[in-house]
C-alpha cells in the first residue's frame, strides 16, 4: 500500500514538472510592474494611454484606501505611456516608457486638477487650481454655435469670469482643455 502511494506520488511530481517546464516554455519573457497609488476610493477610474492618448487599458478601482497592483508591461509596444487615476476632483498621473519590452524611467506622480466650470446668478465662473505654471484653453457654446474662444493662463488658481444674459435661454456648452485632457459641462438656462 505504501509503495503504491510513493509510486502515484513521485507519477504525479513528474507530471506537475513537466506541465510546468512546457508552460514555462511558452511564456515569454515579461516586465512585472507594479503600480501604487494612496487613497483612492472605489469607482474611481485606472486607465493607462500611449502619448498620443490612445486608451490601453481601464479598469475601475474596486476597494477604498491603498491601489496596489503588478502589471505585465511585456506585451506593449516600445514608447511612452501615461497612467491616469481619475478622481472626482483631480488627476493623478504617472508615465513611464517601455524599452525592448522592459518599463524603464517610472516618473513621479503629479497631480492635474480638474476645472470647473458653475454657474452663479447669471455670472459663468470657469477655473483650475494649478500649482505650475499652466494653460487653460475655454471654449463656450450657446445652442451649438461657439460664442467665445480664449485661453487663461497662470499658476495658482486660473480662469475667467462670462456675464451671460439670462434672457437667452437655452444650452450653453463649455468645453475646458487642460494638461492634453478634455472636460466638458452643460448648462442650461
Amino acid at each position: 500500500m505504501k509503495k503504491r502511494v510513493l509510486n502515484y506520488v513521485i507519477i504525479l511530481i513528474t507530471a506537475l514538472s513537466t506541465s510546468l517546464s512546457i508552460a514555462n516554455s511558452r511564456l515569454p519573457a515579461s516586465d512585472i510592474t507594479t503600480i501604487e497609488f494612496e487613497n483612492v476610493q472605489a469607482g474611481e477610474l485606472l486607465s493607462m494611454y500611449t502619448q498620443s492618448y490612445e486608451l490601453v487599458y481601464s479598469e475601475s478601482v474596486t476597494e477604498n484606501g491603498l491601489f496596489r497592483k503588478k502589471y505585465d508591461m511585456s506585451l506593449l509596444p516600445d514608447g511612452d505611456y501615461i497612467i491616469v487615476l481619475e478622481k472626482t476632483e483631480k488627476l493623478e498621473t504617472q508615465t513611464f516608457t517601455i524599452k525592448n519590452g522592459i518599463t524603464v524611467d517610472l516618473s513621479e506622480k503629479t497631480i492635474v486638477y480638474k476645472p470647473t466650470a458653475n454657474l452663479i446668478k447669471n455670472k459663468l465662473y470657469v477655473s483650475q487650481y494649478t500649482p505650475q505654471k499652466s494653460s487653460l484653453s475655454i471654449e463656450l457654446y450657446f445652442n451649438g454655435v461657439m460664442i467665445h474662444d480664449s485661453t487663461a493662463q497662470g499658476t495658482g488658481s486660473i480662469g475667467k469670469i462670462y456675464q451671460l444674459d439670462l434672457a437667452q435661454k437655452g444650452v450653453y456648452k463649455v468645453i475646458l482643455k487642460s494638461h492634453g485632457k478634455v472636460f466638458k459641462s452643460t448648462i442650461e438656462i
